[in-house]
């Protein structure tokens, strides 16, 4: 009776949330959209402790792992050498298995996941977009460095720090990954830098 008495009260909350959402934000965001900031206040109303963290923690490397995957696709497309063309295919291939691992933990966890990159996130991408060559792919790798170092750092946390041994197992097991981009991403930039 509890547990549906909460899956009640979230029903309400995140369609509480999604229509206070639409009446103020911008009304261009599609029916049905989750952003980062209302899974994190759906995750908060409706997770208490620990579980609250690590849900929090989720939302931001999914919202980091949809953004590789954008990311990627598009330096697929730009970019110019042959090792930044070869991590941005290995990042789109892993992020994406990546997601839908993350998408299956969440729903395993009750935990509220977001639909979407962020508006942020949206922008920094178009913004890169508008450069070429090997400044591209310098920009790229630079970023793709940045990105992997704060997801391991979020990954090594829950890892150690989750909540229950599901969330541990699957980011102790997302790190290996994790690393090997980072590793591929230094390389490349090491190859720019000649």
């Amino acid at each position: 009776m509890k547990k549906i008495t909460k899956l009640a009260f979230f029903a309400c909350t995140a369609a509480g949330l999604f229509f206070t959402s639409c009446s103020s934000h911008n009304e261009e965001k599609s029916e049905g959209e989750v952003t980062n900031d209302i899974a994190k206040d759906v995750n908060k109303d409706m997770l208490e402790g620990q579980k609250q963290t690590d849900a929090k923690h989720i939302v931001e490397i999914y919202g980091g792992s949809m953004c590789e995957v954008a990311l990627g696709e598009q330096a697929a497309a730009k970019a110019s050498t042959k090792s930044v063309k070869d991590v941005a295919n290995m990042m789109v291939t892993d992020h994406k298995e990546m997601n839908q691992k993350i998408r299956d933990l969440a729903a395993n966890e009750q935990i509220t996941l977001q639909t979407d990159i962020s508006d942020d996130a949206k922008n920094e991408i178009a913004d890169l977009g508008k450069k070429t060559g090997k400044d591209y792919d310098k920009e790229f790798i630079d970023k793709a460095i940045k990105k992997h170092k704060d997801a391991i750092s979020t990954a090594e946390d829950l890892a150690e720090n989750g909540y229950n041994d599901q969330i541990k197992s699957f980011f102790a097991g997302a790190l290996p990954a994790l690393k090997h981009h980072l590793a591929m991403a230094e390389e490349a930039k090491a190859m720019l830098d000649k």
